[in-house]
């Protein structure tokens, strides 16, 4: 990889053929607005894709806030935009920045700046406080693509899409609920009115350090539970459980009533 005033180069070799080698070009103001993708050649500062050996180019014009005006697509690297899939799109915007044109396609905004319609394939539905809740399919009669729910707090609990995969989202396409921790991290997926959880999800302390004890980690009734040695800080062994979270440490409820959270070298404890 090699880098030029505002450029980058890159070369991945496969088999011996470096026809996913790279060339990027940025503009004055060092925004990306030409990747080059086939056969490199030349040396550092002046490297190119060599004549004949394109396999694709994307290019972007854009303008002074940063839209694209412009974007040309060439997926052969034949040096035009005119075979299956590829284009030369020019793009408009309203002096909210909204894409109000991109190629052949109309996107419409609401009041607060939500996309309602892409002009293309999908209309999009908000509720009061601007959350996506249901996608549609655009003209004649309208098929739902997806639905959405959520809680006070804002998080996605709800899923709703085409499981079955017959082209529409409907009854016989349960919904899916996600469980939340206190931390906003999710931790179980629940399909439909199933009392068990389809997925779950346990997460570590990252990037602390290891506790001075080894707890032994067992699956009771309540879930996750955890043995501690009796070198911990109380003797004698106890068994601790279910488990919950706080902010950069793993917090354990301990009968009768005490708390010991495993983080940053040890346990402590609160009363």
């Amino acid at each position: 990889m090699s880098h030029a005033r505002g450029d980058l180069a890159g070369r991945t070799s496969t088999n011996g053929d470096h026809i996913f080698d790279s060339v990027y070009t940025n503009d004055a103001l060092n925004r990306l607005s030409k990747a080059d993708e086939g056969e490199m050649t030349g040396s550092a500062g002046s490297r190119l894709i060599a004549s004949a050996k394109h396999t694709r180019i994307e290019e972007f014009t854009l303008e002074q806030t940063g839209n694209w005006a412009n974007q040309k697509l060439d997926l052969n690297g034949d040096g035009d935009q005119a075979d299956a899939d590829e284009k030369n799109w020019n793009n408009t915007f309203n002096i909210a920045n909204e894409k109000t044109a991109w190629g052949a396609y109309s996107p419409t905004f609401d009041e607060p700046g939500n996309m309602t319609d892409d002009g293309r394939d999908y209309k999009y539905i908000y509720d009061a406080f601007n959350r996506l809740v249901k996608v549609t399919t655009r003209g004649g009669s309208p098929v739902t693509v997806a639905e959405y729910k959520y809680n006070g707090l804002g998080y996605r609990i709800g899923w709703h899409y085409d499981v079955d995969v017959d082209a529409d989202v409907d009854g016989s396409d349960p919904w899916y609920y996600f469980l939340y921790d206190e931390r906003w991290r999710i931790v179980a997926t629940f399909r439909g009115t199933d009392a068990k959880p389809k997925d779950q999800y346990v997460y570590h302390a990252a990037a602390h350090a290891a506790p001075t004890v080894s707890p032994s980690i067992t699956i009771g009734p309540a879930g996750l539970q955890w043995a501690l040695p009796s070198t911990s800080v109380d003797s004698g062994p106890k068994l601790v459980g279910p488990w919950v979270y706080t902010c950069g440490c793993c917090r354990v409820w301990l009968p009768p009533g005490l708390i010991r959270d495993w983080c940053r070298g040890g346990f402590g404890r609160e009363d």
